[in-house]
């Protein structure tokens, strides 16, 4: 075991750590959930959507029922940690909101541009007769505060930190080594738990294979997002843009020219990360963080 020298503690200032059995419970609470979901509460989580003409979709509740349980009881209550911990002050709530709306504006250029050189530009502006723009925003809405809010706050605010804090602690490189590993692990971890829901979820038209790499590289962009804005929010809002961009332009457009701009700005992202062993911090001090 290699230990931690005074440089590398001053990485760790203003993290705190959760105990071992906070993120045991977190797994096993989410993988029960999920478990339970897809055997059992299907069929029942159907009944809101069924009486709000599809608005209230399943996987929304499930997310709700996590959120209560797994963020409030669990991590806020059990783990006591504060929401400043997590990077989800209500001061960047607004921050998260503007950047949101900006990454929609630019997607729906993005895409319109795409979709001109595609030869299918009579087709680019056919979202809003083919969607209500009420119901649509109602849905993205209700997905930002439930599956896009708990995946971010628990993979990209509290797991990613801690796995940082670990990997620092056993392994004797550099940080922005072992900020690297704890980013690809808490993702891959955050995929496999995903996994039974996704499957459920496929609908047959897409390749599995190519789903599963959408939501990687969707995760590792938060990842990234998370680590040089400190705002779940911002995270939250590319989350949610992710599965629900098309509100103007038509949603014809394949899957594939998304991932494909989504990893484009990974890339352009990874770059800007601090070098840590240049003594800067990866996550913000107490007094920043409730700023």
């Amino acid at each position: 075991m290699s230990t931690v020298t005074a440089a590398q503690r001053q990485v760790l200032k203003g993290v705190k750590e959760a105990p071992a059995l906070v993120i045991f419970l977190i797994f096993v609470s989410e993988i029960g959930l999920n478990w339970l979901y897809v055997n059992f509460l299907i069929e029942p989580f159907s009944v809101p959507a069924s009486l709000t003409d599809g608005l209230v979709q399943p996987i929304f509740v499930l997310s709700f029922l996590k959120v209560a349980f797994i963020i409030l009881g669990v991590v806020l209550w059990i783990g006591k940690f504060h929401n400043h911990d997590l990077g989800a002050t209500f001061v960047k709530f607004r921050t998260g909101i503007i950047t949101a709306f900006f990454l929609w504006a630019f997607l729906q250029l993005c895409m319109i541009g795409i979709g001109a050189l595609s030869a299918s530009s009579g087709a680019l502006f056919t979202g809003l007769t083919e969607k209500n723009p009420l119901f649509y925003l109602g849905t993205f809405t209700l997905f930002a505060f439930s599956k896009a809010l708990y995946d971010e706050v628990i993979y990209r605010g509290l797991v990613l930190p801690q796995f940082h804090i670990k990997a620092r602690r056993f392994i004797n490189l550099p940080s922005h080594y072992t900020l690297t590993i704890a980013i690809v692990l808490s993702q891959i971890i955050y995929l496999i738990i995903q996994m039974p829901l996704i499957s459920t979820a496929h609908d047959g038209e897409s390749s599995l294979g190519l789903t599963f790499l959408s939501l990687f590289l969707l995760s590792l962009l938060n990842a990234v997002v998370y680590i040089r804005t400190h705002n779940i929010f911002v995270s939250v809002g590319i989350h949610a843009l992710w599965f629900y961009p098309l509100f103007i332009v038509n949603s014809s457009i394949q899957q594939e020219y998304l991932i494909a701009a989504v990893g484009l700005g990974l890339l352009a992202l990874w770059p800007m990360l601090p070098k840590q062993d240049k003594r800067k911090r990866v996550w913000p001090t107490q007094e920043q963080r409730i700023r």
